[in-house]
C-alpha cells in the first residue's frame, strides 16, 4: 500500500480562497492522503465550506481562539498519521501532481529528509506572476549537508518531509513570523534533501504592500534568523555569521527597494513552466467548480 501523506492546512479567515486550496487537494493524482484542517480562531465560518466535501480523508479541527501559525501547526502535528507531511496555506494551491512526484523521490532514496521545489507566484486572480529560486539551485539534485546548514533557499510551502523528523522539531510558537525558517534550519542542518526543477506549489502574493509593512516583515524575519542561528554560533561560527550577513543584506535591500520605489520581480517562467502552470490551474479550476459552486 502506498504511504499516507498528511497535508496540514492551518487557516485564519481564509474562506475566500479556501475553495481553491481544497480543490487542489481533491485533484491530486496521488490518492493516499489525509488533510488536517486547523481553524485558528477564524470569524468567517470555514466549517460551512468544509462540510460541503463528503470525503473521509479530510478532518476539521477548530481552535477556541487565535493562537498563531506556529501553535496551530504544532496542534496539527499531534493529529497527523502519515509517514510524510506537507503544508498548504489556505490561500495557496497545489499542482495535481505534487504529492505523487515528491513521494516517488522520497521513496527512491530513504535517506532524504525532505523534497522541495520552486514556488509559482500567482496573483489574486490566479494568473502567473513568476517563479522562485534559480535554475542553478533547483535542478533535480540531492544536496547533502556535512555538519553545516545550507545556504540555498529552500521554499517551505512546497516541501514534502518525513513526519517523524518534523514532530521531533516542531514549530517555535514564540515566533509570529518566519517560524518556517526556524523549522527548516533545524530540520536540514547536516541532512540530505532534494531540490526538484519543476514547480509544484502556487503561492498567492499580495499585489500591494506598503513600505511600512514590508519593513516590519523584514525586521521580524531578521529577529527570527538571529534567534535561530544563535545556538549554532559556537559550533559553526563561520556558517552562522555568513547566514546572518545574508539576512542583514535582505533587510537592506528591502529598505532600499521601498525607499526608491524599485519593484521586486521573481524569475520569469519559461515555456514549459507556463504550460505546466496552465494545465494545473485548469484541472484545479474544474475541481473547484465541481465541488464549490453551491457555496
Amino acid at each position: 500500500m502506498p504511504p499516507l501523506v498528511s497535508i496540514i492546512i492551518c487557516i485564519y479567515n481564509s474562506v475566500a480562497t479556501l475553495n481553491w486550496a481544497l480543490a487542489s487537494v481533491l485533484a491530486q493524482t496521488y490518492e493516499e492522503w489525509e488533510a488536517i484542517i486547523v481553524d485558528d480562531g477564524s470569524t468567517d465560518s470555514p466549517d460551512v465550506l468544509v462540510r460541503e466535501i463528503k470525503d473521509e480523508r479530510i478532518r476539521f479541527f477548530r481552535l477556541p481562539r487565535n493562537v498563531g501559525r506556529g501553535a496551530a501547526r504544532n496542534f496539527a502535528l499531534t493529529k497527523i498519521r502519515g509517514p510524510y507531511m506537507t503544508i498548504l496555506d489556505g490561500d495557496d494551491w497545489l499542482y495535481p501532481s505534487k504529492l505523487q512526484s515528491q513521494v516517488q523521490i522520497m521513496e527512491s532514496e530513504y535517506k532524504l529528509i525532505l523534497c522541495s521545489s520552486p514556488l509559482v507566484f500567482v496573483k489574486v486572480d490566479n494568473s502567473l506572476s513568476g517563479i522562485s529560486g534559480s535554475t542553478r539551485d533547483f535542478c533535480d539534485k540531492i544536496v547533502i549537508g556535512e555538519s553545516r546548514p545550507h545556504w540555498i533557499y529552500v521554499p517551505f510551502p512546497s516541501s514534502l518531509m518525513r513526519s517523524s523528523e518534523a514532530k521531533k522539531i516542531g514549530f517555535n510558537e514564540d515566533l509570529r513570523r518566519s517560524e518556517d525558517f526556524d523549522f527548516l534550519i533545524k530540520l536540514l542542518w547536516g541532512q540530505p534533501f532534494y531540490l526538484m526543477a519543476r514547480p509544484l506549489y502556487s503561492y498567492r502574493i499580495e499585489e500591494e504592500l506598503t513600505a511600512n509593512s514590508s519593513m516590519i516583515a523584514a525586521k521580524e524575519s531578521l529577529q527570527s534568523c538571529r534567534q535561530t542561528l544563535k545556538q549554532y554560533e559556537t559550533e559553526f561560527p563561520i556558517t552562522a555569521r555568513y547566514m546572518m550577513l545574508q539576512s542583514y543584506g535582505l533587510l537592506a535591500r528591502t529598505f532600499l527597494r521601498r525607499k526608491l520605489r524599485i519593484p521586486s520581480h521573481p524569475r520569469q517562467a519559461n515555456e514549459q513552466e507556463t504550460r505546466d502552470f496552465e494545465d494545473a490551474r485548469g484541472l484545479v479550476a474544474l475541481r473547484a467548480g465541481d465541488f464549490f459552486n453551491r457555496v
